[in-house]
């Protein structure tokens, strides 16, 4: 396998690695704003008129809007011409297989991290370094944040 393919695995199998941690951190949270609040309300959701409407339960009448549903949407963007079909080409002829490459010597392991949530940020710090040195990974506030670009929808 090529260099160039063996780094993008190895990206892809960090960003994985990290939302997961996200996620658990993420639904422990949820979790435990859902056990303090076993005794409220139950809120009924709707969509009317491009806007996203809430109520409590059935023992209140009046909806109250939410959000504006327009507000979601990104700038159109803009439609190209569709480019002309290419020729087919011919069948080339099948290659001979390759020699197996040498099996990789075992790398050293690595070290343990610690996450925590501060605020709206996810921190990391080696489990071995002392609580002076978390560093900031990922702000949960741009989770949702609209990009506007002009000529595309976010």
């Amino acid at each position: 396998m090529k260099k160039s393919n063996c780094a993008v695995l190895y990206v892809i199998a960090i960003l994985s690695f990290f939302a997961t941690c996200y996620s658990v951190i993420y639904l422990n949270k949820k979790v435990e704003l859902y056990k303090k609040s076993m005794d409220a309300k139950q809120v009924i959701l709707k969509e009317e008129n491009n806007y996203l409407m809430w109520k409590y339960d059935d023992t209140e009448s009046s909806w109250k809007n939410l959000y504006n549903l327009n507000e979601l949407k990104g700038k159109d963007g803009i439609n190209g011409a569709d480019g002309k079909d290419g020729i087919n080409g011919r069948n080339g002829i099948d290659g001979k297989d390759g020699i197996d490459g040498k099996n990789g010597i075992d790398g050293k392991d690595g070290r343990e991290v610690e996450f925590r949530v501060e605020g709206t940020m996810i921190q990391w710090k080696y489990t071995d370094q002392s609580d002076e040195l978390w560093n900031d990974l990922f702000d949960m506030e741009t989770i949702g944040k609209n990009d506007e670009k002009n000529g595309t929808d976010s």
